[in-house]
């Protein structure tokens, strides 16, 4: 799990990354373009852009600006 601002993102072994709201835990997206498990997530320091590494070593770049 990333924490950035007031937003949680979360990895699972199916290859989502769940993005949270602080507060009321509402679930506000979901991306699935990994296969499989997500071994690592990175929340660059704006907030901007996400890095995704999933267990087949595929690296996915995520735009957050519409999150």
């Amino acid at each position: 799990m990333k924490n950035h601002k007031n937003m949680l993102y979360s990895s699972s072994d199916e290859g989502k990354i769940l993005v949270w709201k602080h507060g009321d835990w509402a679930l506000i997206k979901t991306f699935k373009e990994n296969k499989v498990g997500v071994n690592d997530i990175f929340i660059d320091d704006s907030g901007r852009i996400m890095l995704s590494i999933s267990k087949d070593n595929r690296l996915f770049i995520w735009n957050l600006i519409n999150v």
